[in-house]
């Protein structure tokens, strides 16, 4: 309901919404920690459509909020494998704490050969949770024959290039994702299991009153920021 064209936003005391969208929070749940729940249904949605099993080798390539809710919903179900790529050190080492076997930033290494040295073979699906080009040409040349990339991060531009030749050779398949869809009672349900990992997401909190600077904050990945919430 915030998407641009679409609505004016939920940045208010008070707002209506239809029954069928509204979900009972456990008394467990703080309201900021409430707030995690959709980010952490899309990362449930997005796990599931990788089809992930055990004994799995996965690539997730940027831990943002959405990328680490992913990465909590993999280590809570199929539980493969997870290397995990992000260009900030702090959400890696959230990323560590959650079960990612390895990390690594593309700043500071060539991160597809670090990981194939890992996974001589190739990985067997790759979730693409930066939205950036480079992310992209790397989970390409991350997979193994037949493997799926699950496009999960929004690229600012409405289009993005693959290598052909590479993608039919070896015959990888293309996920879309787009949010989430019957997801939110299960991440109400893990987000009541793992709280503590939770309240480690989000980082800061502001009141309505300070909207700009919670926003300038994300904005600019200041403050070691991982994900902010605006509280009543």
């Amino acid at each position: 309901m915030g998407c641009p064209g679409q609505a004016p936003g939920t940045l208010a005391e008070q707002i209506v919404v239809p029954e069928q969208a509204c979900h009972p929070v456990p008394e467990a749940l703080s309201p900021s920690l409430a707030a995690a729940v959709e980010p952490l249904s899309i990362g449930i949605y997005a796990a599931g459509l990788g089809l992930p099993r055990p004994g799995m080798a996965a690539g997730l390539l940027g831990t943002g909020p959405i990328g680490l809710c992913l990465l909590l919903s993999l280590q809570s179900g199929a539980r493969p494998r997870v290397y995990a790529t992000d260009l900030r050190e702090e959400r890696l080492d959230l990323a560590r704490r959650w079960g990612a076997c390895w990390t690594g930033s593309p700043e500071k290494e060539d991160v597809v050969s670090r990981i194939l040295k890992e996974e001589p073979g190739g990985l067997d699906l790759v979730y693409d949770c930066a939205g950036e080009q480079s992310a992209l040409d790397q989970a390409v040349e991350l997979l193994k024959p037949g493997g799926r990339l699950v496009l999960v991060g929004i690229p600012e531009s409405p289009k993005v290039e693959f290598n052909i030749d590479l993608l039919r050779r070896t015959q990888l398949v293309l996920q879309n994702v787009r949010r989430q869809n019957g997801c939110m009672d299960k991440a109400i349900d893990l987000a009541r299991r793992r709280l503590s990992d939770l309240r480690a997401l989000i980082t800061h909190e502001f009141p309505l009153s300070e909207v700009q600077t919670a926003f300038d904050l994300v904005a600019g990945y200041k403050d070691n920021v991982i994900k902010a919430v605006i509280r009543l």
